[in-house]
């Protein structure tokens, strides 16, 4: 019996483990690409605040100030420091899904599959990265928002200038978040690791319903009864696994 073994490489804290796959007598090694997202690839530079009425400093004064909130803030379990934090990267996963689905649905129009995908989205991304429940109210962006509203030059702008200011200035929280979760080595994941991470989820459920909608005979399904198989980590890609029934597939043909 042979066994296969691949190295991933995880999204939260760079760390990998393995999996070890035993196969059927297999002739051929096959090598499979591992999953591996690089943290600082994902992290895209800031775009420059367009509107000219109100200075990139001051909306960056004003972030500083919900950070120092944020430390404040302690986790109801362990009254770590920060622990707010991780309230903020469950909302912004939240509104990630949703963002995802609102651009598949302007193509699928099938609300019913729509709502399927949500919640198998929703549980997949909540498995992943550990957290219980996707927020639905974001205090620290809230507080942002309070705090740019009592600016006079803030109050001035148009609607449309209001709408870049308030992007720009979430964005700068989002990435302030990550250097401080990066900084102080916190056990959450990053925001852009989440956002990616929901990126490949929504791809994959979407790609797999789209793969089946053309096919017009079903595919006949890989036994795997015969098969030990031994996973050292919860959660990884699907593409992996799909190598892995390739394999066996093609195993059996030979």
């Amino acid at each position: 019996m042979n066994s296969l073994v691949f190295k991933i490489k995880q999204l939260d804290n760079g760390t990998s483990a393995n999996i070890k796959v035993y196969t059927m007598s297999i002739s051929r090694t096959e090598i499979l690409s591992f999953f591996n997202i690089n943290s600082n690839q994902s992290q895209k530079e800031l775009s420059s605040l367009k509107v000219k009425s109100i200075s990139p400093k001051k909306i960056n004064n004003y972030v500083s100030r919900v950070i120092d909130i944020a430390k404040k803030s302690t986790s109801s379990e362990n009254k770590e420091k920060y622990g707010i934090l991780k309230n903020h990267v469950s909302f912004v996963c939240n509104s990630e899904i949703n963002r995802n689905l609102s651009d598949k649905a302007e193509s699928i129009k099938d609300s019913k599959l729509i709502k399927l995908k949500k919640e198998i989205i929703e549980n997949k991304t909540k498995e992943a990265l550990h957290i219980e429940t996707l927020m639905c109210s974001a205090p620290l962006q809230n507080y942002l928002t309070a705090m740019l509203d009592r600016d006079s030059k803030f109050k001035r702008l148009s609607k449309s200038e209001r709408n870049e200011t308030l992007k720009y200035a979430y964005d700068l929280l989002d990435k302030r978040i990550d250097d401080k979760i990066k900084s102080k080595n916190l056990k959450v994941t990053t925001i852009a690791n989440a956002k990616e991470l929901i990126s490949i989820i929504c791809n994959e459920e979407f790609n797999d319903t789209t793969k089946e909608s053309k096919q017009t005979h079903k595919r006949p399904s890989v036994d795997l009864s015969g098969l030990n198989i031994d996973i050292s980590m919860d959660d990884f890609s699907s593409d992996v696994m799909q190598g892995i029934d390739d394999i066996i597939e093609r195993n059996r043909k030979m």
